[in-house]
């Protein structure tokens, strides 16, 4: 082929222009289009009105954080506040004007946290139970086999406890193969060991030291008492113990001898919660009454706002509700006594208690109280109810009407729903 003739191939085939041929000669109008957010009237407005929305919470997130800092006298009744604990009957933090903190744990040092673990021993066990009760390799065909109260074996005989045999060398390997809830089971009757081994050691001490029947401090929680309590306990750990380590045994999970466990013990759990809540209550209310009497003014203590940092299991009502409920005036349980469960730690609470008294404020100034609309208004904002939902809601009802979504007048009732929500 001469050097005048073309390649067909090339001529197919055109070269490739390099990186820095394409980007100086991307196409400009192109580029303007994409770039010109704001090219035209209507993306202008949208714009313009998303930066002043921006701006504008910009602004009222420093507002709430500097509101909920500036509101005294304030308790925040947390259950999960000391380092390395959880669930220690609650821990109250006073915060003053004067700039103090003061902090307290009333049930820390109590056995309010062993009666609490004694019981939720049983619901842990379901944790682990839970996940495999439709798995017919793991859970037992068969009941038998009474592993509850004080007929449970402390040592590992609970093996001959079995339902039966493997028939199979297949079977048999089947049963060598560690199976996935033996860990964590291991994990939980082992955590139960220690707890009897350490009641155990307490009872001989006691003992050697013939104080068995010495009456306890009421202050300070530092003994079991009643001595019924101490066998109470032990009984429950025994049943976890031998339940688990038939189990693990086994290497079966057998849910009739789990729901014997669960029916034998519930009096059991039933008698440590009460114990735990008695605990909490005489402890806990004494120290808001300290407080109440000897370090807020009668005005401050009318004042004073409580949060409840909470998770939604408990956040309707709990001990702690309960306790401020009937201990702070009447006229003020509900506006100023908050749970929520966003806070997850003592800089959110207060930000939270700055919305929710900044927006308070913001109604009661902005909207107003002459008219029934202003009054829904100012409602909305001053309670967990969106400030809209009183435009919403016929809005709603009528695009459901007019789609025949919904076609029961009771369902459209506006006036009947707003009256619920705002009252």
């Amino acid at each position: 082929m001469s050097s005048s003739e073309t390649d067909p191939h090339e001529q197919q085939c055109p070269r490739r222009q390099t990186k820095r041929e394409v980007l100086l000669h991307l196409d400009k109008s192109q580029l303007i289009t994409q770039m010109s957010f704001r090219g035209n009237h209507h993306n202008e407005i949208l714009h313009a009105a998303r930066d002043a929305n921006s701006t504008i919470r910009s602004h009222y997130k420093d507002f709430i954080h500097q509101v909920g800092r500036n509101v005294f006298p304030l308790i925040i009744a947390s259950d999960h506040e000391v380092d390395g604990y959880s669930g220690v009957g609650s821990t109250l933090t006073l915060y003053r004007d004067d700039g103090s903190i003061e902090t307290r744990s009333p049930c820390l040092g109590s056995y309010y946290e062993l009666y609490k673990t004694a019981s939720h021993f049983f619901m842990a066990l379901a944790v682990e139970i839970g996940p495999y009760m439709s798995n017919e390799s793991v859970v037992a065909a068969c009941g038998g086999g009474d592993l509850i109260g004080d007929q449970v074996n402390h040592s590992n005989d609970d093996a001959n406890n079995t339902c039966s045999s493997p028939s199979s060398e297949a079977e048999a390997d089947h049963q060598d193969i560690p199976q996935p809830w033996e860990s964590s089971m291991t994990d939980l009757v082992t955590k139960a060991q220690i707890l009897r081994q350490s009641l155990l050691k307490a009872t001989a001490m006691e003992s050697n030291n013939n104080c068995t029947n010495h009456q306890q401090d009421s202050s300070t929680n530092s003994t079991l008492q009643p001595p019924a309590m101490r066998e109470t306990i032990m009984s429950m750990l025994n049943s976890i113990i031998a339940y688990c380590q038939h189990s693990l045994s086994t290497k079966q999970l057998n849910l009739s001898q789990w729901t014997k466990l669960n029916q034998a013990n519930f009096p059991l759990i039933k008698r440590c919660m009460a114990e735990a809540t008695s605990l909490q209550a005489n402890l806990c209310i004494r120290q808001i009454l300290h407080w109440k009497d000897n370090v807020l003014t009668p005005q401050e203590w009318r004042e004073l706002y409580v949060v409840i940092p909470t998770v939604w299991a408990v956040d309707r009502d709990n001990p702690r509700k309960e306790m401020f409920k009937r201990l702070m005036h009447p006229d003020r349980v509900e506006t100023h006594l908050i749970t929520s469960e966003w806070p997850r730690d003592h800089g959110e609470v207060r930000t939270l208690l700055g919305r929710i008294v900044g927006d308070r404020a913001i109604g009661r100034f902005v909207f107003g109280d002459d008219t029934e609309e202003q009054r829904v208004k100012t409602m909305g904002l001053s309670s967990g109810v969106d400030v809209v939902l009183d435009d919403a809601l016929p809005a709603i009802c009528s695009v459901l009407k007019e789609l025949s979504v919904d076609k029961n007048d009771e369902n459209n009732n506006t006036d009947e729903a707003k009256e619920q929500w705002w009252r």
